[in-house]
């Protein structure tokens, strides 16, 4: 049984080199470690703060890769975002100086942009998925609608996409 002193000498690790500094472990000072409690893993409760809430390569990787994915899920979608907004005022300036409602499509903005490659792109589609996605599906739902729209439906995917998820209550996540 550790006297209050130790406990507090080992909790505060004053001088280096003696028994009770976290520096050199021994089963004395051990135990005081094992007294500060977060989680309820079984293979943690008798570990030190700073070993159970140590990184090692297995476990932050994952955690630090599917934040920069989030990341880069988060800026394309609102940079999308913003771009459909660009749309959008482009298309009411024009529907104001030409007195007549106009917009744009995906399919002839794509083709002003680059003809080949939504030349190229409808073999692509009929021959992975079929003839009659690229005519039922995708011209109908994505080429022949506002480019502005396109644009903000394609964002909000990727901004939910990239968005952290909402703890739980009363349960702990890694």
């Amino acid at each position: 049984m550790l006297t209050v002193a130790e406990w507090v000498q080992a909790a505060q690790g004053s001088r280096k080199g003696e028994p009770g500094s976290p520096s050199q472990p021994t089963s004395a000072n051990a135990r005081p470690w094992g007294l500060v409690r977060q989680s309820f893993n079984s293979g943690q409760l008798n570990l030190r703060r700073d070993q159970r809430n140590r990184c090692t390569a297995a476990v932050c990787k994952p955690k630090t890769a599917f934040a920069m994915i989030r990341f880069v899920f988060r800026f394309l979608g609102l940079l999308l975002l913003a771009l459909a907004f660009i749309f959008l005022v482009y298309d009411g300036t024009k529907w104001v100086a030409d007195q007549t409602l106009s917009v744009s499509t995906t399919g002839a903005t794509w083709a002003n942009i680059h003809q080949s490659s939504l030349s190229a792109l409808q073999p692509v589609v009929e021959r992975l998925v079929g003839p009659w996605f690229w005519q039922g599906v995708f011209k109908r739902y994505v080429l022949d609608q506002p480019v502005w729209l396109v644009l903000a439906v394609i964002a909000a995917i990727l901004i939910l996409l990239g968005r952290k998820k909402k703890p739980l209550i009363g349960y702990a996540r890694d």
